[in-house]
This record gives structure tokens, sequence and C-alpha cells, in this order.
């Protein structure tokens, strides 16, 4: 019997299939998927083969541990169902890196008897017999004969804890250093460190099996990620602290905000930082990685900077490779050096919580060890788009800096230098002003314009240094960088990143007027708030003669037309850019006359544009 896609499971074949029978090519997982009746998990258990690791020998195998089936939905009724599963797309992110692993996943039937709090895969004998299973199975999988095995991943999501912690426990037993186990080089527990009754117990366990797993031939490596403020957060945070006063190299502990997409957000950069066997001198895995200085022998530094701005962007776990990459830019190093001593991280190392600062009306710390520098915090974007929004911006209603970022997928390494370059020079052109901020409203708007431009050619200069080198070039291979342009009537009509639709011209000419309008209405953040709400609460309907308290809540209300107008345009042409592009100037135009009082107009655009239009209200920047 062979298993498609799409088709059931049938119990008559235990094992790797009888005869080839159980494992069948899967064109949507791009590998090999196979399933067996284990012995030792007492299920079915899922076996995929990807095309790097197919008749690798030796090999490496990475045990996946699922946890709970009702809340992330998708978790699937079996270890099959949960390799094909959309939520928790671990086969093909393991296609896609290219790491030759091959991923296996038993049934775990949390919800029968006594599984909730113990399971047979938590005995290192078990375990190692388990993989045994899987190892001579391979044969049925497109082997000539079974392969050893040279690498052993244990992984595992929430409830995954019963079998992680219960071998963690067993560090001891002489089964944990022989067979597979003698083999494991990484533990990953996503979401997992529940128990924080018993948290010091749980805590002990793990820092002990960290211990025993930082001296060869046992070297081994442990990751953890939790959600913040959480169940899982007080062991996470106990491991975090007690390693660190342990000096244990081994263990990465970091938080994030989501259950569900943990697995999902976290296995890309597992994988990617996985190609080498922790702090040997043997490569594991693609031998493309061979000319990268940190491919040998260590593991891929985790952060820009150790300093306050390389921790803000190292909390948003970016790949691995973007951050060896950003190392080789001069330009992005020395903005990232500065940016550690201008700023200082909202999130507190130890707390797992935001920072208790006095900071000025400025935006800057006014007293303790922090004194004169700014807040920064580095978030995922919640609405599309990556931008840099400074404590002053009018949408900014906390006490700090942030850099939110538009995360693209974790193989897209290019676009992620091209962001975190952007936003970079964002902050710092922040924190590091050539001169006072102009007076003048329509002065003011020139400088924003001017200072996008010059992000814009930041970006362009980290990607050509990291380019030039043969790591970055290599790396970098085929990828089409694209800056967005730096002429200024391009950069005024371009789109800001935000959740309302408005182009760069009119963000910075309506942000300005805001920031003008709260100093002129004398308004604090509960001021603020309540134009804010009645902006939101008045009626789009015949907006050219509505009327309002304030001129900050007429801003407030120009926002969210100027946001429908855009919208119901693109609705209107759809996918025809050339009818959009021309419709554009006019309501450009539109725009200027009806919200800038027609002080701020766009340049016309003849009829066949030349790169060298001018724009009246702002001289062009000299490169």
């Amino acid at each position: 019997m062979y298993l498609h896609a799409g088709e059931g499971l049938t119990m008559s074949d235990p094992g790797l299939g009888k005869d080839a029978g159980g494992c069948a090519p899967d064109a949507t997982l791009k590998g090999t998927l196979c399933w067996f009746n284990s012995t030792n998990s007492a299920s079915v258990a899922a076996v995929y083969v990807p095309a790097a690791a197919l008749r690798a020998d030796p090999v490496c195998i990475l045990v996946w541990i699922h946890g709970d089936i009702i809340p992330c939905g998708d978790e699937g009724k079996d270890g099959v169902s949960y390799v094909r599963s959309k939520e928790f797309p671990l086969a093909l992110q393991i296609a896609d890196s290219k790491r030759p692993y091959v991923l296996v996943v038993p049934t775990m039937k949390w919800t029968s008897g006594r599984n909730k709090v113990s399971h047979a895969l938590g005995s290192p004998k078990t375990m190692n017999a388990f993989v045994e299973e899987v190892r001579t199975g391979l044969v049925h999988a497109g082997w000539s004969k079974a392969p050893l095995v040279n690498r052993l991943i244990l992984a595992g999501h929430s409830r995954a804890y019963v079998v992680l912690n219960a071998l963690a426990a067993a560090v001891g037993n002489a089964e944990s250093s022989t067979g597979a186990l003698g083999k494991l080089t990484d533990v990953w527990l996503l979401d997992a460190t529940y128990g924080k009754k018993n948290r010091q117990v749980h805590c002990s366990t793990w820092i002990a099996w960290a211990s025993a797993h930082t001296k060869a031939p046992s070297i081994a490596n442990l990751h953890i990620s939790y959600r913040k403020a959480s169940d899982t957060s007080d062991v996470a945070e106990c491991i975090r602290d007690e390693a660190a006063k342990a000096r244990l190299t081994n263990v990465t502990v970091r938080g994030f905000p989501s259950h569900c997409s943990l697995p999902r957000d976290q296995m890309p950069a597992l994988l990617a930082a996985s190609v080498i066997a922790p702090r040997t001198s043997r490569f594991v895995g693609d031998s493309s990685f061979l000319g990268d200085p940190y491919a040998l022998g260590q593991t891929p530094p985790p952060q820009v900077t150790d300093g306050e701005f390389g921790k803000a962007l190292a909390s948003l776990d970016p790949p691995p490779t973007m951050t060896r990459l950003l190392r080789l830019s001069k330009t992005f190093m020395d903005m990232a050096r500065t940016l550690d001593k201008k700023y200082v991280y909202l999130w507190h190392p130890a707390g797992g919580r935001h920072r208790t600062l006095d900071t000025s009306t400025a935006g800057v710390v006014k007293s303790g060890g922090f004194a004169g520098r700014r807040v920064l915090d580095i978030r995922k974007s919640l609405t599309g788009g990556s931008r840099f929004e400074p404590y002053q911006s009018p949408d900014n209603t906390g006490y700090y800096d942030v850099i939110w970022i538009d995360k693209p997928t974790q193989g897209d390494t290019g676009r992620w230098i091209e962001i975190v370059a952007h936003e970079t020079g964002h902050a710092f052109h922040m924190v590091t002003p050539k001169s006072a901020p102009p007076v003048k409203l329509v002065s003011r708007i020139c400088a924003d314009v001017t200072e996008e431009i010059t992000t814009r050619r930041i970006e362009s200069l980290v990607v050509s240094e990291i380019q030039k080198t043969t790591v970055g070039a290599r790396e970098l291979k085929g990828f089409t960088f694209d800056n967005g342009g730096t002429d200024p009537d391009v950069v005024e009509r371009d789109f800001y990143p935000a959740q309302l639709r408005m182009t760069y011209l009119e963000h910075f000419v309506l942000g300005e007027r805001m920031r003008d309008a709260v100093q002129s209405e004398g308004l604090d953040a509960e001021g603020v708030k309540a134009k804010i709400s009645e902006a939101a609460g008045a009626p789009l309907k015949g907006w050219r003669s509505r009327k309002l308290s304030s001129e900050y809540a007429r801003l407030r209300f120009a926002l969210r037309v100027i946001d429908l107008r855009w919208r119901r345009l693109k609705e209107l042409h759809g996918s025809n850019a050339a009818a959009f592009a021309r419709t554009k100037e006019q309501v450009l135009q539109e725009h200027a006359n009806a919200f800038f009082g027609g002080a701020f107009a766009y340049t016309p655009r003849p009829a066949k544009r030349s790169r060298s239009v001018a724009n009246p209200l702002c001289a062009k920047p000299a490169p």
C-alpha cells in the first residue's frame, strides 16, 4: 500500500512500509512521506525525507514531539496529518532550508489516559529504540541499507514538555549517552516550559542537563522560545537567569508573543542556525557555507552587536544569515555601534518586561544609568509595511521609539537586509542630528523628504558593501535590490508603509501639522485620545463639509478620508497600473488643495517624465 496525498491510513503494514509500502513521493511536501506503526511510541509515526537527506549516510534525525490538537486547530489527528498541516509546515520548511534532516513525528495521543503527564518516549531507553525503528526502516524510504545516525535533534511544542522534561531529568541515565541520544546535538523547546508551580524543579533539571552537555563528547545546545508573561515564562526565565549565572554558553532563551505561531515562525531560524554541529570542528550540512567565517567551529552570531541595539534587533529573531551578512557592512556596523550607545532597549533583560524609565517630553531618559539615551523597541509590524516611528510621532502612544518590521520569510535574506538597513538608517538619523530641526513648517517637511532620501541611499550602500564580499555575493546571488528611488518627486508620491493609505508627502505634511496642533491646542495624552476618538466617529459621507472641534481633530479626520479615497481608487482600477497612475496624479492635486490648503502641491508630471523633474517645494538633496 502506498501512502498518497489525501489518502487515509491503513494500519495493516507496520514499519516504514512493507516492500516499499507506506512510503511515496509527495510533490506538495517536496519529498518522500512515510508512516509506520511504532512499537515504542505505541502509535502511528510519520517520517518525512526531503530530497537533501535522501540516501545520506550517516543521517541526521529530527524528532518532533507535537502539542495538543485542540488549541491551534490544525495539528492533525496523527503524525502524518501533522506533517501535512498548514498551521505547522515543518516539512516544507525543512525542504526549503536544504538541510539533510529526516523529520520524524510520532502521534502523541495526548488525550489518552496517563499521556497528559507521562509518555513512553520520555524514557531514554524507549527513545533510543524509537529512533532505531526509524533508522532501520529507512531501507523502505530509498536507502539501500540502514544508515548510521550521526546527529539527533529533539524538538517539541507545548505539551511536548511531558517527553522532553522526562528525558532531561534522566540525563544521568546510561541510556542518555548511548544510541541515538549519544548523538544528541540540539533540544528545541517551543513554548513548552510549563510548570510554574514547580518552577525551581524544572529549572534545575534543565540547568543540570545543559551543564552535562557543555563538554565533548556530549556537547549539545538548548534553545527555548516562550511567551512573555504567560504560563511558560516562569520556568523559561529561571533557566535563562541560572544559565547566565553559570555561564552556560549552550543555552538560548528568547521571548515571543504567540503560542500557536511559534513553531511556524521559529523553525526556519533554528534550521538555519543548526547547520553546524555545535562547537565542534565537524561540519554537518551544506558545503556552500564553507566560505563563511562563522561556519566552521562556531554558531553564527545571534546578534549584530552585543549592545542595546543588537539586543533589540535579535528579539525579532531574524535569520542568522542576515545577521552574518550585515556584519560585513562597515556602514551598517558603524550605525549599529552608534545606536548601542544612543539607545537603551525597552525590554528588561532579566524581568521579561518593559523597563521603568523616566523620560523627557523629547523621549530622552532623564536619570539613572541610561540618562541621555532614547528608548527603543523593535517589533513585528501588525499593519503591513516597515517603518520607524519616533516617540514624538502622533501615532506613537508609548515613551519610546519603535522600529516596525514587516517580517519577510526566513529565507528571503536580501529583503531582510533591505528592511533592517533602511529602518536602522532612520533610527541613526534620529540620534545623530546634524543641526537643530527647522522652525518653518515647509522647511520641516522638506527635511523629512530629504531624510527619507538619505536613508534610501544608506540602504543601497549597505547592500552594495555586502555584495562586494565573497560571502555576500554568494548569499545574495540572484537578489534584485530596489530602494524605491531617490528623486524627491518619486519619494513624495510613494505610499507610506502604514495602516492608513497615504503618500509620503501626505504623511509628512499631516504629521508636522499635527505636531503643531498638539502644541498650539495644549493637548495632553488624554486630550489627544479624545480628539482621535472624535475624528474616528465622524461620518465620512459629506467629508468636504464636515466640521470638527479643533485643527488636530480635522487633521485626524483627513487621514481617514485620504485612506478611503486611495483605497477606492485602487478598487476602481484594480490591476490596471497605467490607469491607476493616470488618475493618481489628479487625486494627488485634489488632496493637496483640500487638506494642505494648496500650499504643498506635487510637481505636475509631463506626459513623458524625465528623471530630472524638479520639485517646487523641496530642493533635490546632493548625492
